[in-house]
Order: structure tokens, then C-alpha cells, then sequence
């Protein structure tokens, strides 16, 4: 990879720096933050307080030596939805926040006592780099929604789509300076002009506007007294299965992003530290949001695209998140953003992932047939809709790409 601006400990030269770096960070998980807490019907306000505190929690469990972001999980959609109609209130999800970060402790003890060499036996680069870049494909299914395919006004919603990733591919590759480091930024306020002059900018989100907002924390509505506990063995099981998956995608991402700053941070920071992060991030995010928090790869293409990896931009990222979930006035603006802007950023920021698990995948040796079968099975399984659906449980596209690939890689041998 090219040479970073900033390295994982560095510090941006002004607050200048600070301030666009962060918010392009900012801007890169909006989208899908929304999107999930939609489709929960969890509070977006607090999803936003939620992802902020969780990567501040995490960054500091790992001394500041992980530059991951972390907001609303996607993959407990149908964990959440569960355990909020079982119980109608949020204390059956804190339950499912409790049971993920006890799994990744778990999961940090034992890589503490074995040490993280497993990784590299269990997910060599032919693994690896095949279930980073089936994330990217995958998220990229996103996009035709973002842009509203199939709704009123389509062509124009495609045009502004198109006219922002060109923006910012050309912002990418042709300026020069600061300019060249915040192209999903520049895109978004192009893709927005442009959203402007054909009216899709919704004013309405201005009306009744407030400075300050209070979102609505999920733990302000936990009654343990009132709580069906004969329902706790579903939400353990709904919530654990989902977060067998979620371990893997954190591997993965870490993996990714160790490849993106050319350092091993399996052993420089210590799996086993960045699981325990992961694990109390996802509860924090939990107690505040309503739902788990992830590592989101969004935030991993933008790190790759700026060349800036500092921890301490991903901290003024959160901090801004956080603002984001009180401040009314720049929450409504973000709001009054038409969804096809993002999904014009999506459209690079996306293909980004897939092109870091297609560079790890540069350094496998497809002379080996074993190479050749795990790839082809992954790929077509990652990208095919297959998945296993047992009542409310969903084992997907991903979770069952990354399994087969695992099983495949240890059950043939090197010939």
C-alpha cells in the first residue's frame, strides 16, 4: 500500500486536519447507523451516542492502537427484532449485549493463553482475503436502496448517484494536498449541491428544529423485575449464533486493516485485547443504542482511500458522533441528506473493501489447486443468497461463506 499520511499513532498537524479527517470518518458509517436502527425501530439519536462511546471504549481497552470504528450491527438485526417483541422493552436485548460480550471474552482468554498464530492456521490469506472482499460485494447489494432504484424520481436519484461518485473518484485520483485525502467528503457536499438544484433536499426535517435533543437511551426502559426469564435461553442462543459470525468478521477486520497500515495488530496490539474490546464496546453500544455495535468496514475504505490511520482522528470521529446524537441542527442536516448521495459514496467506498480482500488475495498462490477450491466455493457462496434459516436464527451469506471456507481450508490438505 502507498504510504500513510498518518500512521496509527500520529497526531494531525492542525485542528484543521482534526476536524475534515474526523468528519469524513463521521460520514462514512451515517448511512448504515440510520439504516439499522430503522429496521430495529431503535432510536437513531441514540444509535449515534451508542457507536461514539463504544469506539472511544474500544479505543482506549486497546491503548489507542486500533484504528477501528464501531456503531449499530447489522447481522443482530433479527437478534434485536426478537428479543424487543419477546419483550417488549430493551431488557431482553441488554440480556443479548451481555451474552456478546461474554463470548468475546471468552474468546479473548483463550487467544490470550494459545496466542494468535491460530489466526494465521485458521484463516491463512486465501480465507481471509476471500471473506473481506464477499463483505464489501455483499454491502455493495446496498446501494441500488440507497439510491431508491424502483421509486418515484429514479433516473434523477441514479444521475445524482453516479455524478457523486465521479466526484469523488476525481477528487481521488486528480487533486492534490489535503484535497486528494477527503474525497467521500467533497462527494457528499457535491452529490448534496446537486441535490439541491433538483429538489430532492427534504426541508421538512428543519421544521420544529431544536438545538439540543435527548435521545432516547435503551436503558432508560429495562425492567428486570418484569422480564419473562423463561425467554432468556432464546435470546442467549439468537443472540451467541449471531455473534459466532461477528467474531470472524472482526478477524477479518483486523486482518484488513493490519494490511492497510502494513502491521500485524493480531500481535502489536494482541487479538485477544481487541476481542475484549470488542466484546464491551458491543455492550456499551448496547446499554446506550439498543443494539450491538460492529467494526465497520466503511470506516476501513476510508482509512484507505485518506492514507490517515490515526487512532486520534478515529477518537474525533466519535466525539463528533456523539455531538451528532444531541445537537439538533447538524443532526437534521445529516437527515436532510438525500439517500443517494450515500449511495454514491457507497458505490466507491464499497468496492474499496472488496479491493483490500482482492490485495490479500495478491499474495496467494493459485498454482495450489486448495487455493482454487477455496476461492471458487467462498465466492460463489458469499455472493449467491444462500443461507440457513432455522425460526427467528439466520445464518447468511457471509457467516456461511466465511464457515465453508474455514472447513474447506481444514479439511484439504496441501498436495
Amino acid at each position: 500500500m502507498d504510504k500513510l499520511i498518518y500512521r496509527i499513532e500520529d497526531s494531525p498537524k492542525s485542528i484543521k486536519e482534526y476536524l475534515l479527517y474526523g468528519a469524513q470518518q463521521c460520514l462514512s458509517i451515517l448511512t448504515a447507523t440510520i439504516l439499522i436502527s430503522t429496521i430495529c425501530g431503535t432510536n437513531v439519536s441514540a444509535g449515534f451516542v451508542g457507536a461514539g462511546v463504544a469506539t472511544i471504549t474500544f479505543l482506549i481497552l486497546t491503548g489507542f492502537k486500533a484504528p477501528l470504528f464501531f456503531s449499530n450491527s447489522g447481522s443482530t438485526c433479527a437478534a434485536v427484532i426478537t428479543a424487543l417483541a419477546i419483550g417488549h422493552d430493551y431488557t431482553g436485548v441488554i440480556l443479548g449485549g451481555i451474552t456478546v460480550c461474554l463470548m468475546n471474552t471468552v474468546a479473548a482468554l483463550i487467544t490470550k493463553r494459545v496466542g494468535s498464530d491460530w489466526v494465521n492456521k485458521l484463516l491463512p490469506p486465501v480465507v481471509s482475503g476471500n471473506i473481506v472482499t464477499i463483505i464489501g460485494l455483499n454491502l455493495a447489494g446496498f446501494c441500488a436502496t440507497y439510491v431508491g432504484m424502483g421509486n418515484e424520481g429514479e433516473l434523477i436519484r441514479v444521475f445524482i448517484a453516479f455524478c457523486t461518485m465521479l466526484i469523488t473518484v476525481l477528487t481521488m485520483h486528480y487533486s492534490k494536498g489535503m484535497l486528494k485525502t477527503l474525497p467521500f467528503l467533497i462527494g457528499a457536499l457535491g452529490g448534496y449541491l446537486l441535490s439541491l438544484i433538483f429538489g430532492l433536499v427534504d426541508f421538512s426535517v428543519f421544521n420544529n428544529l431544536k438545538l439540543i435533543t435527548l435521545p432516547d437511551f435503551a436503558f432508560l426502559h429495562v425492567d428486570f423485575k418484569e422480564f419473562d426469564w423463561l425467554t432468556l435461553p432464546t435470546i442467549i442462543i439468537t443472540f451467541g449464533a449471531v455473534n459466532l459470525a461477528n467474531l470472524g468478521e472482526h478477524i477479518s477486520d483486523i486482518l484488513a486493516v493490519s494490511s492497510i497500515v502494513d502491521e500485524d495488530l493480531t500481535k502489536s496490539v494482541g487479538l485477544h485485547k481487541t476481542f475484549f474490546g470488542d466484546g464491551v464496546a458491543d455492550l456499551v453500544g448496547t446499554l446506550i443504542g439498543g443494539q450491538p455495535t460492529t467494526t465497520y468496514s466503511e470506516s476501513l475504505s476510508t482509512i484507505a482511500v485518506s492514507k490517515v490511520a490515526s487512532t486520534k482522528v478515529i477518537l474525533v470521529a466519535a466525539l463528533m458522533t456523539i455531538l451528532l446524537g444531541f445537537f439538533g441542527p447538524l443532526q437534521v442536516f445529516i437527515l436532510s441528506i438525500p439517500n443517494c448521495v450515500f449511495g454514491g459514496i457507497a458505490l466507491v467506498a464499497y468496492g474499496m473493501i472488496a479491493a483490500s480482500g482482492i490485495k490479500i488475495l495478491n499474495t496467494v498462490n493459485y498454482n495450489h489447486q486448495k487455493n482454487v477450491i477455496i476461492t471458487a466455493a467462498m465466492l460463489t457462496i458469499g455472493v449467491s443468497g444462500v443461507a440457513f434459516n432455522i425460526g427467528q436464527f439466520t445464518l447468511g451469506t457471509i457467516a456461511l461463506s466465511m464457515i465453508s471456507g474455514l472447513i474447506i481450508n481444514l479439511l484439504l490438505k496441501d498436495v
